[in-house]
């Protein structure tokens, strides 16, 4: 019966060749003990498709650099690890008695892949007695039992170039090899859809980036001035919108882009799954349609009222720096409108790029976080309204920045420092009320110069709210006051 059911899947895969034919058939060929799970498993793990559907793994295929794709592997047992590991190692550049020595552990390696009996694991042994930093030391490192990848740190393992186009060649490795003698599709045909979203990241970056974009055409590369800056070297390449599809395509021929392992001759469509790769970057790409999930139907729907509002005062400067902070509507208003983009993570640098805006926005963005520190002084200061009346006066100062309103927040500013005065004579040792009210404090002198922003960070973080968290309610008072 199960015989009568893989055969099946095996015509329907032949005749379609569609993503839901291949699930189907790795899926009969676990149930009939052609294929083992855990390769299905890795298989999943490398980002294919069919595997990840079949395997019910995350949707959103997650490029990584050389480093955490070993890491990654690590788990799957020594074998998968030593073939990933040789893909690299064939490709390391040595030359003289080291090229021989190399050689030498490779076979060795290879040996021991073809009959990993106890001798050839010796003798892959035999050839760790001694350090070296190259790469085909460390796979006998690994073979040998003597050390995990995990436990070696990442500096100089790999001694070679860092493109992203290895992991490629590693992911292509072993998918052939895990599902054999099945032989991995690559799928050519372009995905339709009305929003790209790209995730990626790039060798020595710390984490990953995402874009979403519906642009005619959008630039990649390190332009400060134009398109989205990845840092890579050379000309870079471009995405271009055509009748909903998505085509790439290199800025010059000696500059290649690839998809997969393919160098892009001209242009090609892009399809959901596709890997790319150009330098040291590395971009997973899903092609959307609606109706969308829940959080880019958010981020489309804010990025119409973000352009929409372009011409309002401060707008515009707000917008690129959500963009900056990678806010996905964001991100998605300024591809649209032109503004150049380089995401960062980076806490550090935010802040100073907030200090630098007018003061209206580091309100904006000091508002939530002063919200977020209130009940920390109400618990710690019972009684004391006078800093919820500050609040609320700054509320009313960004709705209505007015002599007015500003009066209301100088008078109950003056009333809250007079109060934390007398506190810090009276209340000694860990006083998380005194750091809260120096928070409230700090987005209310926001509105006399953007610079206090960075006091309300550091006031906020001293009285217990993480950086991360601050960042975000930093992130989510912006977006609120630029969407009006």
């Amino acid at each position: 019966m199960t015989d009568d059911r893989l055969r099946e899947a095996e015509r329907i895969f032949r005749e379609t060749g569609d993503v839901s034919a291949e699930t189907r058939l790795l899926l009969e060929r676990v149930r009939a003990g052609t294929l083992a799970p855990e390769r299905l498993e890795l298989a999943a793990e490398l980002g294919y498709e069919p595997a990840v559907l079949a395997t019910d793994a995350p949707a959103i295929l997650v490029p990584r650099c050389l480093h955490e794709t070993f890491l990654a592997l690590e788990r799957f047992g020594t074998e998968v690890f030593a073939r990933a590991a040789l893909v690299v190692t064939r490709r390391d550049r040595i030359s003289g008695e080291k090229a021989e020595e190399a050689r030498i552990r490779v076979q060795a390696v290879e040996a021991w892949l073809a009959c990993p009996c106890e001798r050839h694991r010796a003798a892959v042994e035999e050839l760790a007695d001694r350090s070296d930093p190259r790469a085909a030391f460390l796979v006998t490192l690994i073979v040998s039992g003597l050390r995990r990848y995990a436990d070696l740190g990442y500096s100089g393992l790999w001694p070679i170039s860092f493109e992203a186009l290895l992991v490629q060649e590693v992911r292509s490795e072993l998918l052939r090899w895990a599902l054999a003698p099945h032989e991995p599709v690559e799928r050519r045909g372009a995905s339709r859809g009305e929003v790209l979203e790209l995730t990626f990241g790039r060798t020595y970056w710390p984490g990953q980036h995402e874009v979403l974009t519906d642009a005619n055409v959008v630039a990649f590369g390190n332009d400060p001035d134009r398109g989205v800056d990845v840092g890579t070297r050379g000309p870079g390449f471009a995405i271009a919108r055509i009748a909903n599809r998505f085509l790439v395509h290199a800025a010059a021929e000696e500059s290649p882009v690839y998809v997969g392992l393919e160098a892009v001759k001209g242009m090609r469509g892009l399809a959901t799954g596709d890997q790319l790769s150009y330098g040291q970057n590395w971009f997973s790409v899903r092609i959307l349609a609606p109706p969308y999930a829940a959080s880019v139907a958010r981020a489309v729907a804010e990025a119409d009222t973000l352009v929409r509002r372009l011409d309002e005062p401060l707008v515009r400067p707000c917008l690129g720096f959500l963009a900056r902070m990678k806010r996905p509507g964001a991100t998605l208003a300024a591809i649209r409108i032109g503004l150049p983009l380089r995401p960062s993570d980076r806490h550090d640098a935010w802040l100073e790029e907030l200090a630098a805006l007018p003061p209206t926005l580091a309100v904006a963005a000091a508002l939530p976080v002063a919200r977020e520190v209130l009940p920390i002084w109400s618990r710690e200061a019972s009684g004391e309204t006078v800093a919820a009346s500050l609040v609320s006066a700054i509320e009313r100062w960004l709705e209505d920045p007015t002599e007015v309103t500003q009066s209301f927040v100088r008078s109950r500013h003056d009333r809250l420092g007079r109060i934390l005065e007398r506190r810090s004579r009276t209340v000694h040792g860990d006083n998380l009320a005194q750091r809260a009210g120096d928070a409230i404090l700090s987005a209310a002198d926001c509105i006399r110069g953007a610079e206090s922003i960075k006091r309300v960070e550091a006031n906020a973080s001293r009285a217990g709210v993480e950086k991360e968290r601050v960042s975000t309610l930093m992130g989510d008072g912006l977006l609120r006051w630029a969407l009006g």
